[in-house]
């Protein structure tokens, strides 16, 4: 047995003792403390002498990772902004991951691939993709006690850039995503006219949205990017994406300790709203239509690979994977919080909340069939835009209807700007890592960071704003989201080891990972992912997405670029920060740079084979 393996020994048998572990670098800190006592409890004792002879074993073939085992080698403890309980945490991660992509684009992929036969995809990735990969997140969080780019880091010193470019990615995200915010904003400023301004037939709402509030083209599939003619930037959706960047401001300046507290009251919120909509809608005649039009799957479109590729896409989107929020808010955590029910909590409530917000879209949808004598998959224009005009149309069917809609645009105006702040944040937390002095200025460095998100917006704001929102969603969610979740999976399989890290769960814990958990990280996610990604690549080579002009698709492949040409850089060009850490996040710390080893010593080269 090595050194590294009688270190471990010696920890395990100091714990048994109860006695102190006194740490170097001037980190004093006991055993005991870090982990829960464990009353003496055989079995746990057994699990953790066979979890040492595993991670034996394992380190014969690794050694690589031999001195920068989290078993092995302790992370430094270092005084971190908590959650106040597991409850604010689960509340928080819900928050980052419940928002306007389960409100908004969920329905309009199910109403695109023509009813209920997106669930079965949908169900499978979440089971398969989703839960996996938010479990292995919020534990490399919670374990590393780091952001994105140090966690990932901690796994190869070559990796930073995985998780500067899961930061840059998510920044982009917010982009576009303050947008959809901005017209959540636009119809809660016209919800206090009476009557609303859209109420009436399914094609009045459609007017009001794509041609008086965005001032684009009416019917909305009469024009596409490049034929609508001349475009202009349109005052209401500039005003208002400037007034949501504000308001993001506000978050994201006051970092992390305000994010818990809020989430406690505004989650439960949208899943109150949606049951009054939801009763109401059940009362209308033809809802029953509308609702059987999604629960009822058509198999043979199970042929089409867009709808799983589509499916997978929106569970990277919809959980907020592979943006470093969720590795952010693990690192919150201590080490010992029950991370294994926290992802399947936060992971099927997400879900939850997407299918139930189907189930309202649907029923209103079968009731203007009815009013209109059209079939359900007639009876709105698909896209980006389906839920700002079935959700206005739905507020104006109920009793006192401006009261409801005020109520409705305020909680997904909260969900939304839960869910902006966090994509900010995280790449926030990103660049204080690299350059800590930015901490000294977080005002500035927020204040900047909002301004640009604006200034790029602005192409967002235009008459073809929704085209380019589109392009943007597009590129994202499937060339950005999913490739580096599947690098991180690589990266934690290659080197880091996924045996490892759920041994790591189970010692610092006392809770298992499902015996399942390991075997999908290993066999599932990578062939899975990589076969989607490649039909995916391969699809858009031979025909434009959306038959969009050139030069908007283009649009999307320079953004994608320039996220995987900041990967590629710090591949070579490993990041470097001073000693001093972000204050609010991570007090005084040895020396270390993002891209050192946990325990501050130098990182042995990675060994091929």
């Amino acid at each position: 047995m090595g050194d590294g393996m009688r270190n471990i020994v010696e920890l395990v048998r100091q714990h048994n003792s109860d006695t102190a572990l006194n740490h170097t670098a001037g980190a004093s800190t006991s055993y005991s403390s870090l982990h829960p006592e464990p009353t003496n409890n055989p079995l746990y004792e057994d699990h953790v002498r066979s979890s040492i002879d595993e991670c034996s074993l394992e380190l014969d073939h690794e050694p690589t990772l031999s001195k920068r085992s989290l078993i092995e080698e302790k992370v430094p403890e270092v005084s971190r902004v908590r959650w106040g309980s597991r409850l604010m945490f689960i509340l928080s991660a819900m928050g980052a991951a419940v928002g306007l992509g389960n409100i908004w684009r969920f329905p309009y992929l199910v109403y695109t691939h023509g009813g209920g036969v997106f669930l079965l995809p949908y169900v499978g990735a979440l089971a398969l993709f989703g839960l996996p990969l938010l479990l292995l997140e919020f534990s490399l969080g919670q374990q590393t006690q780091k952001a994105a780019m140090q966690a990932l880091c901690a796994v190869h010193p070559r990796a930073g850039g995985v998780g500067f470019a899961s930061a840059l990615g998510a920044y982009f995200m917010s982009i576009y995503y303050s947008v959809l915010i901005s017209w959540t904003w636009l119809f809660l400023f016209r919800s206090f006219e009476d009557p609303l301004p859209w109420k009436g037939s399914i094609s009045d709402a459609e007017a009001f949205f794509y041609r008086e509030m965005l001032g684009s083209c009416f019917p909305a599939s009469s024009c596409t990017l490049g034929t609508s003619g001349k475009t202009s930037l349109q005052f209401g959706p500039t005003m208002a994406n400037a007034l949501n960047w504000f308001m993001t401001f506000v978050c994201v300046s006051r970092g992390a300790k305000s994010i818990g507290p809020a989430s406690l009251v505004l989650m439960p919120m949208p899943f109150a709203m949606l049951g009054i909509l939801f009763l109401r809608a059940l009362a209308l005649e033809g809802a029953g239509t509308g609702i059987g039009f999604y629960l009822t799957p058509d198999f043979s479109a199970l042929a089409d690979p867009h709808l799983w590729v589509n499916a997978l896409s929106q569970i990277f989107f919809s959980l907020s994977l592979a943006v470093g929020a969720m590795i952010a808010y693990g690192s919150y955590n201590t080490q010992e919080s029950d991370v294994v029910r926290s992802a399947l909590v936060v992971g099927c409530c997400n879900s939850a909340c997407s299918i139930f917000a189907g189930f309202v879209v649907f029923a209103v949808i079968g009731h203007l069939a009815f009013e209109e004598g059209k079939a359900v998959a007639d009876v709105a224009t698909g896209g980006t835009g389906l839920a700002f005009v079935v959700f206005p149309a739905a507020l104006a069917l109920l009793p006192a209807s401006q009261v409801f809609s005020v109520i409705f645009f305020l909680t997904l105006l909260a969900l939304g700007l839960g869910s902006a702040a966090a994509l900010v944040e995280s790449f926030k937390a990103v660049l204080f890592e690299m350059y800590p002095e930015l901490a000294q200025r977080k005002y500035l460095t927020s204040a900047a960071l909002c301004f640009v998100g604006w200034l790029i917006g602005l192409c967002m704001t235009t008459s073809d704003g929704r085209f380019f929102l589109d392009i943007f969603d597009h590129f994202i969610a499937q060339y950005v989201l999913v490739p580096i979740g599947l690098l991180e999976v690589v990266l934690v399989i290659r080197y880091y080891g996924v045996d490892r890290m759920a041994n790591e769960i189970l010692v610092h814990t006392e809770k298992a990972a499902p015996g399942v958990w390991a075997h999908l990280v290993k066999y599932v996610i990578p062939p899975g992912v990589g076969v989607l990604l490649v039909y995916n690549v391969v699809d858009e080579a031979n025909s434009a997405y959306g038959g969009y002009v050139w030069w908007g698709i283009l649009c999307g492949w320079v953004m994608v670029c320039c996220i995987a040409a900041s990967l590629v850089y710090f591949v070579f060009f490993p990041a470097k920060s001073s000693s001093e850490a972000a204050p609010g996040l991570v007090n005084e710390s040895p020396p270390q740079s993002p891209c050192d080893p946990l325990d501050g010593t130098s990182a042995s080269p990675p060994v091929e084979g």
